[in-house]
């Protein structure tokens, strides 16, 4: 075959156009063999080329969006979807914890996300300035957390009392930890007795609400598995 022709065999094969106004036709079974393994081959790498080349698309296509809409993203959990939104309003009330509250610390702890994604070697000014402004945020929460939190703890410890305030602090620590767990394992079952006895929270108490079947989810899921969808972006 020309070089020409095999280049378009090897393009229209491979990337699966296949108009079949060109076949090879091999002599021997061996050559039939490395035309399968070389076709098959392409096919893959192509498959995995054009995957990679999506994901960067989509990655451009949503730069410098505002991410919008993540107290809507549907998870599976405990044989339903539920919203992020509803699963923090249950973890809140399980632990007596304001959604409000969950959401001041939830903020705090972005902030220390955002210091520890910068990158150390940018020599950028504006880089350097929103770094210096993380730290000043950063140095004034840990005296706000010294202040509030650590020293009350340890006046409680030696007093072998407890106030309102620690033990809200307590229970704030405790949903956050249960929205932690949920997220990595995603698994309706889990060791601890807080972690059991919040599953069956939700299976009593979430099953009573809204029927949730309204949001055209037809995807069969194991039950297992955490599986969130893609945000919305602007």
């Amino acid at each position: 075959m020309p070089l020409f022709r095999a280049i378009y065999f090897s393009f229209i094969s491979i990337t699966t156009i296949g108009f079949g106004d060109i076949c090879p036709k091999p002599k021997n079974l061996l050559e039939t063999i490395f035309i399968i393994i070389y076709l098959s081959s392409g096919i893959a790498i192509m498959s995995t080329m054009f995957g990679a080349l999506g994901e960067h698309l989509r990655r451009i296509h949503y730069l410098g969006r505002n991410f919008v809409g993540s107290q809507d993203v549907c998870i599976w959990f405990s044989g339903k979807y539920i919203t992020i939104k509803e699963l923090v309003t249950l973890v809140s009330n399980q632990f007596n914890a304001s959604p409000e509250r969950l959401r001041e610390v939830l903020d705090e702890l972005d902030i220390l996300t955002k210091i520890a994604t910068l990158n150390n070697e940018n020599s950028n000014k504006k880089i350097k300035k929103e770094k210096e402004l993380f730290n000043n945020e950063i140095k004034q929460l840990e005296l706000n957390l010294k202040e509030n939190v650590i020293e009350p703890l340890i006046n409680n410890k030696k007093l072998s009392t407890s106030s309102s305030i620690s033990t809200e602090r307590e229970r704030m620590i405790q949903a956050l930890s249960t929205l932690h767990q949920i997220g990595l394992k995603g698994s309706r079952t889990f060791r601890t007795p807080s972690m059991n006895s919040f599953t069956a929270y939700v299976r009593n108490n979430f099953f009573v609400q809204a029927e949730l079947s309204q949001n055209n989810l037809t995807r069969s899921l194991d039950d297992e598995t955490l599986i969130v969808r893609k945000p919305i972006f602007e």
